[in-house]
């Protein structure tokens, strides 16, 4: 399986106590295609264990696009002091749902090979 996203990161410079990072158009494609399209237009069965960066036609079966951004934060604040007030109305927002030890590969295992 391959992910593929566009990621943002944010952070002041040389300040480490706050980075965010944001995945947007993350797509989970299967490396074990059931057919391949290559450049001059032959098609070829899927015997490879990963694609050929050539390959032009991807099943849409074979892909999976995830439809949400996803927002990391990482913090290196000392104990007892709060985070910036900034970052908590942020995390309160409803357009932030908070999603503990969120994985970009098991998202991609139970969409890509699930048993129908």
């Amino acid at each position: 399986m391959r992910s593929r996203y566009v990621r943002t990161a944010y952070q002041v410079p040389k300040d480490f106590s706050i980075r965010l990072t944001l995945d947007t158009n993350l797509e989970v494609l299967s490396e074990r295609p059931q057919t391949n399209i290559t450049q001059n237009g032959v098609l070829t069965s899927g015997t490879s264990w990963c694609r050929r960066w050539d390959d032009l036609y991807v099943n849409p079966l074979e892909v999976v696009h995830f439809g949400h951004a996803i927002l990391e934060t990482k913090t290196q604040i000392p104990s007892g002091e709060a985070a910036p007030q900034w970052l908590e109305s942020l995390l309160r927002t409803d357009m932030v749902h908070d999603a503990k030890n969120f994985s970009k590969f098991t998202y991609g295992c139970a969409s890509l090979f699930r048993k129908s």
